[in-house]
């Protein structure tokens, strides 16, 4: 049964499509996650298959979570992507003063592991003790194998991150996103489950 085609044999219309692949990308099981990417797979139209590259990310974020019974928030689209790569950017953060050695041995590290990946390290910043890196990654490979690759090498590298694919982080961002950290722990100390990723506004992020 192909739950994009009506009764009558014609394909539903753009609107419901869209409805439909974000109804599958909430959810967390193995059967929508391989509907997407059959879509993926047969839609010609751009737009349509741009939502169903944020859909098939999002299903995999929510498996994830339940498989690992870590939620893992998702920031979700806004700097695009080139072919069957989606442009990310995750920061890392330093428990001691970053010099430019340490800073120099991370991008090698990790353009070595991207490349392993068919990824593309498109850029690495020093934001005061943290790290930025721009990347672009491919649909089917979970982001979380580079980054958390990249960190098992480093003691001084905290192990908890943040990855956005909504907007460039700069040091105002950095500021928020430490902020929803305190909070998380606060949250963790009262019951709660540690994250890997910061949970924002309920707007642009998904997770379980």
């Amino acid at each position: 049964m192909n739950i994009f085609v009506g009764d009558n044999g014609v394909g539903i219309p753009e609107e419901e499509q869209k409805d439909v692949l974000a109804q599958l990308g909430k959810s967390s099981t193995i059967a929508s996650y391989r509907t997407i990417e059959r879509y993926m797979d047969e839609a010609s139209d751009k737009t349509l298959k741009k939502w169903a590259v944020v859909a098939l990310q999002h299903c995999r974020i929510h498996l994830e979570n339940d498989l690992l019974d870590e939620p893992i928030g998702f920031i979700a689209t806004g700097l695009g992507g080139k072919g069957q790569k989606i442009r990310y950017y995750f920061v890392l953060f330093s428990k001691e003063p970053l010099r430019e050695v340490m800073l120099d041995e991370i991008e090698a590290n990790y353009r070595e592991i991207a490349k392993k990946h068919n990824a593309e390290i498109e850029s690495i910043e020093q934001i005061g003790n943290q790290i930025s890196i721009g990347l672009l990654c491919p649909i089917k490979v979970q982001l979380s194998e580079i980054v958390e690759k990249g960190i098992e090498f480093y003691p001084f590298l905290e192990e908890h991150y943040i990855a956005t694919n909504m907007q460039k982080p700069d040091e105002l961002l950095i500021k928020k996103w430490l902020r929803e950290k305190k909070e998380s722990q606060k949250e963790q100390e009262q019951g709660g489950k540690e994250r890997n990723f910061l949970d924002l506004n309920e707007d642009n992020i998904s997770y379980n």
